[in-house]
């Protein structure tokens, strides 16, 4: 089973990176904050400040209630791993991506930057994935023995999505790490809210 990871907004905070901050720390050629691309950022990256925010107030709200993920994604392809789901995903994760360092507060974590791509090992099904006519992707669908990596993104929804294997979710749920919604649903859209049958993890 492959699964769609979307950011539990409702019960955690999401993170934001600063783009001036950025342009000032890495270049104004530094898109990280906007781009979705599949781009190599470690062999220049300086450690970042990232902010948490609640989604449902807007970035405007600095004394958020809802606590910190140890996983969450945005919406350009990108994860925020807390020190401890670093610890414990390094190993499974090194050879799917970048793990980039930043700071928020007192704390470390890594933004997880994925480079692995469906593509790249013919691992789309083209005969199951569809688009509506104004190029919606309505469903995807993946060739599961193709694909060699855990963790990945397609260009066909412009490397925004973050797609996993039954492997990763799993050792997600043992491990009890807070901020993912694993959607059985790849289709380029929200979850129904994280309910139980998207395979929320609270």
């Amino acid at each position: 089973m492959i699964y769609r990871i979307h950011p539990d907004v409702k019960h955690y905070q999401l993170f934001h990176l600063d783009a001036d901050q950025v342009e000032a720390t890495l270049g104004e050629d530094c898109l990280i904050y906007m781009d979705s691309r599949p781009t190599h950022y470690l062999s220049h990256w300086k450690s970042l400040e990232i902010e948490f925010y609640d989604a449902y107030e807007g970035m405007s709200q600095k004394s958020a209630t809802k606590p910190l993920p140890d996983i969450i994604s945005d919406n350009n392809g990108k994860l925020f791993l807390s020190d401890e789901a670093y610890q414990c995903l390094k190993e499974l994760l090194t050879g799917c991506g970048e793990f980039l360092p930043v700071t928020f507060g007192q704390m470390s974590g890594v933004l997880f930057n994925p480079l692995a791509l469906a593509e790249e090992t013919n691992a789309v099904d083209i005969s199951l994935t569809v688009r509506d006519k104004w190029g919606n992707l309505n469903n995807l669908a993946f060739h599961e023995n193709n694909l060699k990596h855990p963790l990945f993104r397609t260009e066909q929804d412009s490397f925004r999505g973050v797609y996993c294997t039954e492997q990763l979710k799993m050792v997600i749920e043992k491990n009890e790490f807070t901020g993912c919604i694993f959607a059985i649903d790849l289709a380029d859209k929200p979850p129904a809210d994280g309910t139980a049958e998207m395979g929320s993890v609270n």
